[in-house]
């Protein structure tokens, strides 16, 4: 646990308390244990702005992302991937409708050019487009859990580094990788506890909603404000269990046809074992 008298700055004291809870609570409960032969089902659903300029204007909506992994009990052997296809699901001006209507009537998206679209894909170790399954900004996945430091400060350290250079300042880029290294759902407990002790000693993460209603459910939201954009960047936490249940980025002011208050982004991941894959 985090010393109290480090001189580390870090989240404000609500946010460090809701945060170590999560960390005490996923330390508390028990991983899925996966029987031969079953999966761990991590169901994402998501949304991303989706932006087309074109001769008559820039025009903006929102569009679903979604898609699930199956991971085996053996996470050397494949692991398969389904991305749902993409869809428009808010608008903010009749113009932008009538766009994203345009553009998909237009599109013809062969299957040997975006496989995903038309089946799931497969790849051993969950290495997809050859490339492996990074965690912890730039980790691969087994040496990520596997050699992580487990001391909330040693890893805040150790994601600085990793992250070195990216993002609009470290501590956000932290926040972030954070945040997206908890949405894999294949963290284990200790390290998911220590992520969330190393985000307690981020500055400037403030609890910004107890009852924040993401894709159905409720938790904490932990935010943090960009650099240099008008927004909020946001970990929703399930206080219940310690999981995450998503993150979203909301609009502090208005932007073009986009209200001030609209979650521009957010993913939420349900995580399940199940006995079979596509």
């Amino acid at each position: 646990s985090i010393s109290k008298d480090s001189r580390l700055p870090g989240a404000t004291a609500e946010a460090a308390e809701v945060l170590r809870d999560a960390a005490a609570t996923t330390i508390a409960a028990s991983d899925p244990v996966l029987a031969p032969g079953q999966y761990l089902l991590i169901d994402t659903q998501a949304v991303y702005s989706a932006t087309n300029v074109t001769a008559e204007g820039e025009f903006v909506w929102l569009s679903s992302q979604d898609g699930q992994v199956y991971v085996p009990a053996d996470q050397s052997e494949e692991w398969i991937w389904n991305r749902e296809p993409s869809e428009p699901v808010q608008f903010f001006d009749e113009a932008s409708r009538r766009e994203a209507e345009r553009q998909a009537a237009q599109e013809q998206i062969p299957e040997e050019t975006f496989p995903f679209e038309k089946q799931p894909m497969r790849a051993p170790e969950g290495k997809f487009y050859d490339s492996e399954q990074l965690i912890l900004g730039a980790v691969p996945l087994a040496d990520g859990v596997a050699n992580a430091p487990r001391d909330p400060v040693e890893l805040l350290e150790f994601i600085h580094e990793q992250t070195k250079g990216m993002g609009a300042t470290p501590d956000e880029e932290a926040f972030i990788t954070i945040a997206d290294t908890l949405r894999t759902g294949v963290i284990p407990a200790d390290l998911r506890a220590a992520l969330y002790e190393a985000a307690a000693l981020i500055p400037g993460v403030t609890v910004v909603d107890r009852e924040a209603a993401l894709d159905g459910r409720t938790g904490v939201a932990l935010g943090m404000s960009t650099h240099g954009r008008d927004s909020r960047i946001e970990m929703i936490i399930d206080p219940a269990t310690g999981l995450l249940i998503g993150e979203r980025e909301i609009l502090l002011r208005d932007s073009g046809v986009i209200p001030a208050g609209t979650a521009t982004a957010w993913t939420a991941v349900t995580i399940s074992v199940v006995d079979s894959a596509p």
